[in-house]
């Protein structure tokens, strides 16, 4: 994850995939803690929360959310 304040535009741009992809990413880490968010004006800026989560190598598992079931 970028370091800083960025919206999901701001990541769209970065990752490369969709909209509704990075938003449900995203939310899911503010779910699990690992980031956050805070409104500015009708868009959301979103920051690292927890400081292990912008490293994505010490993520404990897929999202629930973003995960197909078996």
């Amino acid at each position: 994850m970028q370091r800083g304040e960025r919206t999901s535009t701001d990541r769209v741009a970065y990752a490369g995939i969709s909209q509704p992809r990075v938003s449900v990413h995203l939310s899911c880490l503010i779910d699990c803690g690992y980031t956050n968010a805070r409104r500015d004006g009708r868009k959301l800026r979103h920051f690292v929360g927890d400081p292990r989560g912008a490293d994505s190598s010490c993520w404990p598992a897929p999202c629930p959310r973003t995960t197909p079931p078996p």
